[in-house]
């Protein structure tokens, strides 16, 4: 038929079989300005497709919040990803980790990494790595948010905590020297 996106004889007429036979990575390059602005609708319809696509949420949030000067919006995209999704741990340490570094709000940012310790539930082996990762992560913003408002005993906990999973990763050493440095 005259006009139609599938024009190979058999070929499905699916829109998104269509356009994912002819999306293929590039070479990776940063972008930046006018080109982050236009990453914004491709996004937005990766988000609108897939709502389920957490690397998708986590990075139109970045691209909002870091390249377009919108945490707001960024921060509102992960709160919806948030409702779409209730168990993602990962979505809950974006969160934490906007609130932190770019709104800072030190409180509501303690409560998102609270979230994601909470959801976080790392599998046993090799399937669990990821996960594993995200856990001692979340467990050194708690530890350090913990011993900036004065909490020893609960940046303590935290410490062990992240121990118990992997004693020797950078980022456990990294809440050691924290708590050492007083």
């Amino acid at each position: 038929e005259a006009g139609a996106p599938c024009a190979l004889p058999g070929a499905s007429r699916d829109p998104w079989v269509w356009l994912n036979a002819r999306v293929h990575a590039q070479e990776h390059r940063h972008v930046e300005g006018d080109e982050a602005r236009e990453l914004l609708p491709w996004l937005w319809a990766a988000c609108r497709a897939s709502p389920k696509n957490i690397e998708a949420l986590e990075t139109s949030a970045y691209v909002l919040s870091r390249m377009n000067n919108r945490p707001v919006e960024a921060l509102e995209l992960l709160e919806n990803g948030i409702r779409k999704n209730p168990e993602s741990a990962s979505l809950e340490f974006a969160r934490g980790g906007l609130l932190l570094h770019t709104l800072h709000d030190a409180a509501r940012a303690e409560k998102a990494f609270a979230e994601a310790r909470r959801k976080c539930r790392p599998a046993a082996g090799p399937d669990g790595e990821d996960d594993r990762l995200l856990l001692i992560r979340t467990l050194f913003y708690l530890g350090y948010l913990a011993h900036q408002r004065g909490d020893r005993p609960a940046a303590e906990a935290c410490l062990r905590d992240a121990e118990a999973v992997n004693p020797k990763h950078v980022v456990v050493q990294n809440l050691r020297n924290v708590l050492q440095a007083q």
